[in-house]
């Protein structure tokens, strides 16, 4: 019969990439909702796709609420999205999807982890500046 041993599960614990501008694709989109169950909001798991820190993985979250709208279209639009007129968005809209990303560092509780910058992402093009 298999065993489980907490000594071996020790994985996980990588450091933060440094802060940057990476290429990234968007791995996984989960609907959720705010604590206060108020608002729609989707939680983003996104793949570095090459570069030092290829398969590391950065989250975010977009909430679909007045404040958190402006998100919206700015990862919606950095995916190719007309963010002019009224759209639905679901989670197959985005899965998939090639994006330069802004990661910096953040604490809390004492642990410093990455998240994408405000507003922290940009179609990808040829011509961008990477940190890789």
């Amino acid at each position: 019969m298999p065993m489980y041993d907490p000594e071996q599960a020790k994985g996980g614990d990588f450091e933060p990439i440094p802060t940057g501008t990476y290429p990234c694709k968007i791995k996984a989109v989960t609907p959720s909702k705010t604590k206060d169950g108020k608002s729609d909001m989707f939680r983003i798991q996104l793949q570095v796709n090459e570069g030092e820190y290829y398969k590391r993985i950065v989250f975010d979250q977009v909430v679909f609420s007045p404040k958190g709208m402006t998100f919206v279209k700015i990862l919606c639009g950095a995916i190719g999205m007309d963010t002019t007129k009224p759209f639905s968005v679901e989670p197959d809209h985005l899965i998939g999807k090639d994006v330069l990303v802004d990661v910096i560092q953040d604490t809390y509780n004492g642990k410093v982890n990455n998240k994408v910058g405000m507003g922290g992402y940009h179609q990808v093009t040829d011509d961008e500046g990477l940190s890789f």
